[in-house]
């Protein structure tokens, strides 16, 4: 299970992106064979198939990790994806919820929130129960906004307001050069305004997608990260000053206003 974890982690947070497809596949092949470690998942999967055996697994761990990294996987493989993987992602979710809704720190809530908001209808999505699940959640307003209402202006605003606490979006474009993704540089700003924060802490507040935004983040010299134990301490690195045009984190923090 922890390798699992670890091919997850390394696709979102180092790799580039021709190589995460592979780690993904990795990762999920991993937590397949903890799963498989299970006698009764074994036994339901044979008489029942794979899904009736995901309703009766107990590694929340294995269960879990195998739902992120098969649900970054069919962001390669689409035809997977219409043909039962995001079942089987919406299945592992589930069952994660059922068994521990603790763990890592609320992930499984968190990651079936990410889920329900970011797939169609017709796969098994659903934006409004997600907001349901934890409404206190940002990044699942924010995924209503990009993915459930992108075509209606009034409702994206609105909708980013909520998750922003009740702030209205501004009309002005936050990166001066125009190449920063909106999803990069919310989670750059929670960085700023939290700074230094734990990588973890991010992530908690932004979903899984933020160890991708990290990466990139620290390849561009944009923040600097320092080994804590398991996890990472982010700083504001002097090149994000310098694209801001700014001098000090206090002035750029007022730039960031936003989150």
């Amino acid at each position: 299970m922890k390798l699992s974890r670890a091919h997850c982690e390394l696709a979102e947070a180092y790799l580039p992106e021709g190589e995460r497809k592979a780690a993904y596949a990795r990762g999920e092949a991993l937590a397949l064979q903890a799963l498989r470690l299970d006698p009764v998942f074994l036994r339901v999967e044979r008489e029942r198939g794979f899904r009736a055996a995901l309703g009766v697994a107990g590694d929340v761990g294995a269960i879990f990790w195998y739902g992120n990294n098969l649900g970054r996987l069919l962001a390669y493989d689409y035809g997977r994806a219409l043909f039962g993987g995001t079942r089987d992602v919406l299945a592992a979710f589930t069952r994660a919820v059922e068994l521990d809704e603790g763990y890592w720190g609320g992930g499984p809530h968190r990651a079936l929130a990410n889920f329900l908001a970011q797939t169609p209808g017709f796969l098994g999505g659903d934006v409004a129960r997600a907001v349901e699940r934890d409404p206190a959640f940002l990044q699942t307003h924010v995924d209503w906004a990009e993915f459930g209402a992108a075509r209606d202006g009034g409702l994206c605003c609105e909708l980013l307001g909520r998750g922003q606490g009740g702030r209205s979006r501004r009309g002005r474009p936050l990166a001066p050069h125009g190449d920063i993704p909106e999803p990069t540089l919310r989670t750059l700003a929670v960085i700023v305004h939290r700074a230094p924060v734990l990588q973890s802490e991010v992530v908690k507040i932004r979903g899984q997608r933020a160890y991708g935004h990290i990466g990139d983040l620290l390849a561009r010299g944009f923040i600097v990260a320092q080994a804590q134990g398991p996890t990472k301490v982010l700083i504001v690195g002097p090149a994000l000053l310098a694209y801001f045009g700014v001098s000090s984190v206090e002035e750029l923090r007022a730039r960031l206003d936003l989150l």
